[in-house]
């Protein structure tokens, strides 16, 4: 009864092996095309949220004012007053 049992094993432990390296060799395709997919997937989003954020810059730029503005319409002010009166001779 024994050796039986150990037979028993035996078979059922190569069966398995057999089994596992089957499953893992269809397995390992199905992985791999996950894995590309992901990648393209990862890619694009990327690609996409760079040209976005370049995007994003060049609208900024162009709406942003400059910190020192109010500094250059005060003197351009100062300009204007002084430039627009007329002295007497």
């Amino acid at each position: 009864m024994n050796n039986n049992y150990i037979e028993f094993l035996k078979l059922f432990g190569i069966n398995g092996t057999v089994l596992g390296v089957t499953t893992l060799t269809s397995l390992e395709l199905v992985l791999k095309i996950i894995l590309l997919f992901a990648t393209i997937c990862w890619t694009v989003i990327k690609i996409v949220e760079a040209i976005n954020s370049t995007k994003r810059k060049e609208t900024n730029a162009s709406i942003q004012r400059p910190k020192n503005r109010k500094k250059k319409d005060s003197e351009l002010l100062k300009k204007r007053r002084g430039s627009g009166k007329k002295t007497r001779k």
